[in-house]
Formats: structure tokens, C-alpha cells, sequence
């Protein structure tokens, strides 16, 4: 049976909660991939494994995408998703376990 890791730490959740928030700080080929989408206000994204939800602000930064969901399995960067960016849908997986 696999099992999800258990993340011990808040550094994951201060991290992500700093670092890739704003379109500049995403990575240059996940930025080329993304402007390749065709993203605009009318699209929902899922984005699984969206440590503290920072894809989120910047894809509404750069595209204007509001219906985002992040989906995580750590507490701690959930709480700092939820905070960072109240109009996202963030679900934390350890939570429903």
C-alpha cells in the first residue's frame, strides 16, 4: 500500500507562501507552457500539489484566472493558500484521510 508523505515541517508552507506567488517567480518553462493555455477568466484550473496555492494568484496575475482549486497534503500550506488567496477552493487530501 502507498502512502502519502507526511510533510513534519512549516518550512514547506513559509516557502511557497514567499516564493512563486507572482508570475515572475514561476518558472520560465512552466511560464511558456501556461501562456500556451489560452488562460483567461472564464477558465478553471486544478492545480494538484499546489503547496501554499501561489500559482493561483499568479495565474489571475498574468491571465486573470479566478476559479482556481489547489489540492495539497500538507496542512500548513493549505491554512497559508486559504489565507493568501481567500477565492480559491483549497483542499488539503490529509484532511478527508
Amino acid at each position: 500500500m502507498n502512502r502519502n508523505i507526511a510533510y513534519q515541517t512549516e518550512q514547506l508552507a513559509r516557502y511557497f507562501s514567499r516564493n512563486r506567488v507572482t508570475w515572475p517567480q514561476i518558472y520560465e518553462s512552466e511560464r511558456v507552457t501556461i501562456d500556451g493555455l489560452s488562460l483567461d477568466a472564464r477558465r478553471s484550473v486544478l492545480d494538484i500539489g499546489c503547496g501554499s496555492g501561489g500559482l493561483g494568484l499568479a495565474l489571475n496575475e498574468r491571465h486573470g484566472v479566478v476559479n482556481y482549486t489547489g489540492v495539497v497534503i500538507n496542512r500548513s500550506a493549505a491554512e497559508a493558500a486559504r489565507g493568501m488567496n481567500p477565492r480559491a477552493e483549497i483542499q488539503d487530501v490529509m484532511e478527508a484521510a
